[in-house]
């Protein structure tokens, strides 16, 4: 299910599915459950106190542990670090929050 949405959500947002399941690799090891120290949640581990409005639509932030909204809002959120950043791996970097960092732990390299 994952693989067939990560194919669907990279063909309406022009970005290489690959890249989106690489980053619920990266993020979560695919735990739709994942919550991280700082409050990330989900696949793609989403900042819901950030980006808690592109929740709304789906019913608000309880959400987060839907592997398809998450899966879909993570990748807003890329899109719009891609945009700010100007590039892919700018936009990881911005995606992790590591884009003021000299040492960003390698995250847009894996």
């Amino acid at each position: 299910m994952l693989v067939a949405e990560a194919y669907n959500i990279g063909k309406r947002t022009k970005l290489d599915p690959t890249l989106i399941l690489a980053i619920m690799a990266v993020e979560s090891s695919f735990n739709p459950f994942a919550q991280s120290h700082v409050g990330a949640q989900g696949l793609m581990q989403v900042m819901t106190r950030v980006h808690g409005d592109k929740y709304e639509s789906a019913g608000g932030t309880l959400t987060a542990f839907d592997p398809v909204t998450n899966m879909r809002v993570g990748v807003k959120v890329l899109q719009e670090c891609i945009s700010r950043a100007g590039s892919l791996e700018g936009g990881l970097r911005y995606y992790v929050g590591a884009a003021n960092l000299e040492d960003d732990g390698a995250t847009p390299a894996r």
